[in-house]
């Protein structure tokens, strides 16, 4: 999950295509943007590049690191 300092223009998401590879899949739900993919390593959708093609910037966490901070 990447957690974005605001709401993205929804005219920007289309800009994220260039960089998604076929087996990956994201969706952006308000501040947060929903990330899958097989090895976030290998991916081209960094969270570099979303800062830039979103104008926002972003930290991304992944699932296990999420629910051990909800767990607290």
């Amino acid at each position: 999950v990447h957690f974005l300092s605001a709401v993205p223009d929804k005219s920007l998401h289309a800009s994220l295509e260039a960089y998604r590879s076929a087996d990956e899949d994201y969706k952006i739900i308000g501040r947060e943007m929903y990330f899958l993919a097989p090895g976030m390593g290998n991916s081209k959708l960094t969270t570099s590049v979303i800062e830039r093609r979103l104008g926002i910037t972003a930290t991304a966490r992944n699932w296990a690191t999420i629910n051990k901070v909800l767990a607290l």
